[in-house]
């Protein structure tokens, strides 16, 4: 295994610390099987399985010290094996079987052998067994030990299956990204966003997709900030605007709020929102740069208090006439995870 891998690496979940301490699967695999694993990876984080593999290893780890603490962590449930003829043959591989066996004798530990190149086990088998006059002395009887339930993936159809796998053994992290067909999911520095909605003006002629970032979740609801202001108005239209964007919502049963965001909001979750979280956003008809947003006095009970922040999300204290003034609109979205999948009339 190595480390110092480029940046086109598959992301983990496990990246963010919010899911360190959720199940996930650990990947065993060969490096010079990466092209096929990182294609299957890319897809088992679309579809939002957690899962750990040697990029999440620290300067200085002792690859065989951390890789086995990874694997009797109680919350790895389970290893996802891509066998190829060149993982049948790897000493890192086949050390890392020895300690999966190890750990399915003594707990529930699901081991899902993904088969590379090949439609079946004994094809594979016979080829690496042809190629290495040695296979057969020790690594016949190790790679047999992981498939005595004689269940075998080929990698075309493997991803489905993990895919459940994940489901089953709470490996998804609950919040069902596949099965939200109207949303397309992006990625924003490891964190979880997606497009849904779009700004109540057009750019260029046309729309633009309003995109969320996760900012936290509380069991089944889901809370998201919009990553740029909505929109740049007076305090008297901002009513309007909400309600043209909840409009384009509409259709999906798991949206549960679509508020302004208010200052304990901002508080609470400063460390996830930062600085870095742009709030600037200056549609083509825009006369001057956007340097302030409209934010909700309190915990947003009071609906008549509003106080502008500026773009580094800090309150402007000064004695400002708010009537006056035009700023951006940042909302949050709420989403029930339990309605997700939902129809409209359900």
């Amino acid at each position: 295994m190595c480390m110092g891998l480029k940046q086109s690496n598959p992301k983990t979940y496990y990246d963010n610390e919010s899911r360190r301490n959720s199940n996930f699967f650990f990947i065993s695999y060969s490096h010079k099987d990466q092209e096929l694993v990182f294609d299957a990876l890319y897809r088992l984080y679309d579809a939002s399985v957690n899962y750990w593999y040697d990029v999440n290893l620290d300067p200085g780890d002792i690859w065989n010290i951390r890789v086995e603490k990874v694997m009797r962590n109680e919350h790895c449930h389970g290893a996802i094996l891509f066998l190829s003829e060149n993982s049948l043959i790897s000493n890192a591989v086949q050390e890392e079987i020895k300690v999966m066996n190890d750990i399915a004798r003594k707990r529930s530990f699901r081991i899902i052998p993904v088969i590379i190149g090949f439609d079946n086990a004994k094809e594979l088998i016979l080829s690496v067994a042809t190629k290495n006059d040695d296979f057969y002395d020790e690594g016949y009887a190790l790679f047999k030990s992981i498939t005595k339930d004689g269940i075998w993936y080929p990698y075309h159809n493997a991803i489905e299956n993990i895919i459940d796998f994940s489901d089953k053994d709470n490996v998804k992290d609950g919040f069902a990204r596949s099965f939200l067909p109207d949303l397309s999911f992006i990625s924003h520095n490891g964190m979880r966003s997606f497009l849904l909605g779009q700004y109540p003006f057009e750019e260029d002629g046309a729309p633009r997709d309003v995109e969320w970032i996760e900012v936290r979740n509380q069991g089944d609801i889901y809370y998201f900030i919009s990553k740029y202001c909505i929109d740049f108005t007076g305090e008297g239209n901002i009513g309007r605007v909400i309600d043209t964007i909840k409009q384009s919502m509409v259709s999906m049963p798991c949206v549960k709020d679509v508020a302004l965001v208010d200052e304990e909001f901002l508080t609470d979750n400063s460390k996830a929102i930062s600085k870095s979280f742009p709030t600037n956003y200056a549609d083509r008809n825009r006369q001057q740069l956007l340097r302030l947003f409209w934010v909700l006095e309190g915990n947003g009970k009071d609906r008549q208090a509003l106080k502008l922040f500026n773009s580094n999300n800090c309150k402007i204290d000064n004695n400002i006439h708010t009537d006056k003034i035009n700023a951006g609109i940042r909302l949050v979205l709420t989403i029930d995870n339990n309605k997700i999948g939902a129809t409209k009339n359900a």
